[in-house]
């Protein structure tokens, strides 16, 4: 499996990336760092083929199946919780364990809009696991769950996307930490790697990584 950014130049009203280079390695979960607004989510929709490079290439396996968690739920509201899942998978069973898993069992027969945002993020969670994708791209997927239920979602996260690609971006340090193997600071305008830390490497590492910044997100 194949999933990288090479040389790649991309610009709106100004520019985001300018020659900018990264690769994610199969069986590696890599966490994209950075404060808001700084251009993260542009990598992601390249790497989806939702925008196009202006200069350099996109290479993503086309014949891998992506499971997506966008910055928004895009959960379809018409439906209850228990039919978004099974839009992606029509195995009820496994979509009913995969809800409890993420603690939201309960939620199956409600509409979307009938949950609070944390649940809400759950669900869009729950759908992309359902899909069972070959790579995982996930941007701020722990956005508005409770403190008391993340390290549960994450640990399921980590269990779901061993030995896969999984992208994922969050602008939180101590999600970044508890989630990934590899956390990648970027930062600048146009935007940039600025320092790769491997965590299994690395004592202490948000420690570190916040001595890096000189700052908490």
């Amino acid at each position: 499996m194949k999933l990288g950014l090479y040389s790649v130049t991309k610009a709106f009203d100004k520019e985001i990336l300018n020659n900018f280079t990264i690769n994610f390695k199969e069986g590696k979960t890599t966490v994209l760092l950075g404060a808001s607004g700084c251009g993260k989510t542009t990598i992601i929709n390249l790497l989806l083929g939702l925008i196009k490079a202006d200069k350099g290439e996109v290479v993503a396996d086309t014949m891998q199946k992506i499971s997506v968690v966008f910055q928004e739920d895009r959960l379809m509201e018409n439906i209850t919780v228990i039919e978004n899942l099974l839009a992606v998978n029509i195995n009820e069973k496994q979509c009913r364990e995969i809800m409890n898993s993420l603690g939201i069992g309960e939620t199956a027969n409600k509409y979307p809009t009938q949950l609070s945002g944390g649940m809400r993020r759950r669900v869009a969670l729950g759908r992309a696991i359902a899909y069972q994708g070959d790579i995982f791209i996930m941007d701020e997927p722990f956005k508005g769950i409770d403190v008391s239920r993340k390290q549960k979602v994450i640990d399921e996260i980590k269990k779901v996307v061993k030995g896969k690609i999984c992208v994922i971006i969050t602008h939180e340090i101590s999600e970044a930490v508890a989630v990934g193997d590899e956390v990648v600071i970027l930062g600048g305008n146009p935007l940039e790697i600025r320092k790769t830390i491997s965590l299994d490497k690395t004592e202490n590492p948000e420690k570190i990584i916040r001595e890096y910044l000189e700052c908490d997100f």
